[in-house]
């Protein structure tokens, strides 16, 4: 294959993302009817709640196992508000932290739910080897029944200290589980479209059930720091396991889309779906997929819209570097918090 068609097939598939956000789009509103009746609470009840503290969002990137960020972190969590991506609330809890919110909009009725501990997992489900194939969360891909099992406890204990932040295009078992760990639920509907439009999905289910709408950037991480920026109105946030990409040395089988990628491509052109993109605080590289980088640059578009809260990326890890964003070490964090205790 000729070099000139490499990023060709990248910014194919990228530009197809639109198409694929739309299918996932319909499933997230056909959500939000059946949750209608379950919203009660708001995030507009939130505003402000950070008290002007910090907000440490935490996702679910490799890099948090890799540079065991939370661990690190352990002894001075209690000077953040901890805000979980749904993806990250089982390692929060496995490092001792139990986060103060947790957010989840992924409208997957199978796989989200193992987050919260999937107490209906069954042969068939495991079937699908999403789990065991990734590293996002390398304690859950072995010994999945018990490794579950272990997931509903952690969750069932802290669930009642635990508010969830459910957009209204989560799927029923995540939000059964969350009423039934006696988390304190708090909706947001995401921003599909143009609310000014007459004609918006965003602004009909607005009318419906009575939620805001928040952009939610695509993906559940972006969704965690700008609930932590806007709706909390944290004075600074510090972020853990946005990497948006992979480690070097990670098979190209255990990256997230593999198996899509699988579906239309041949093996030979499957290495081209991917860019390798240099970070320039760690001067190594990394490697993202369409979608990964299309959540990157969707973030960065956000970040004048984050009223002058301090966005501080901790990560040690990925792509998610710019003008805008501060580059600190965890252990520049945790020198800094040491001071206050």
């Amino acid at each position: 294959m000729a070099d000139n068609q490499i990023p060709q097939i990248f910014n194919i598939l990228s530009d197809g993302l639109e198409a694929k956000t739309w299918r996932y789009s319909q499933l997230g509103i056909a959500n939000a009817e059946a949750n209608r009746p379950f919203v009660k609470q708001t995030i507009k009840g939130l505003v402000g709640a950070a008290n002007d503290k910090t907000c440490l969002v935490v996702s679910g990137g490799p890099s948090l196992l890799r540079q065991r960020s939370l661990e690190r972190l352990a002894a001075v969590a209690s000077n953040f508000v901890v805000v979980a991506a749904d993806g990250a609330l089982g390692h929060c809890l496995r490092a001792g932290i139990s986060p103060d919110y947790v957010v989840s909009v992924d409208p997957d009725g199978e796989r989200i739910v193992r987050w919260f501990g999937d107490d209906a997992l069954t042969d068939e489900k495991l079937e699908d080897d999403y789990f065991r194939r990734q590293d996002i969360d390398a304690h859950l891909n072995t010994n999945e029944i018990e490794k579950n099992l272990e997931q509903i406890r952690m969750v069932n204990e802290a669930g009642p200290n635990i508010k969830a932040i459910l957009s209204t295009s989560a799927s029923e078992p995540v939000r059964r589980r969350c009423y039934e760990s006696g988390m304190n639920v708090f909706w947001w509907n995401p921003l599909y479209d143009d609310i000014s439009d007459p004609n918006s999905i965003s602004r009909r289910l607005v009318h419906e059930n009575g939620a805001p709408c928040m952009n939610a950037g695509g993906n559940v991480g972006t969704s965690a720091t700008v609930f932590a920026a806007r709706i909390l109105q944290a004075s600074r946030v510090i972020m853990l396991g946005m990497d948006f990409s992979y480690y070097d040395d990670t098979p190209i089988e255990s990256t997230q889309y593999y198996d899509q990628f699988k579906k239309f491509m041949l093996d030979a052109e499957i290495p081209h779906a991917f860019k390798t993109i240099v970070n320039p605080y760690l001067g190594k590289a990394f490697f993202t997929d369409p979608a990964y980088y299309w959540y990157r640059e969707a973030f960065l578009d956000l970040l004048p819209n984050f009223n002058g809260c301090e966005i501080i990326n901790a990560t040690e890890g990925g792509i998610l570097f710019g003008d805008d964003i501060i580059w600190m070490s965890v252990n520049e964090i945790l020198e800094q918090e040491r001071t206050k205790i």
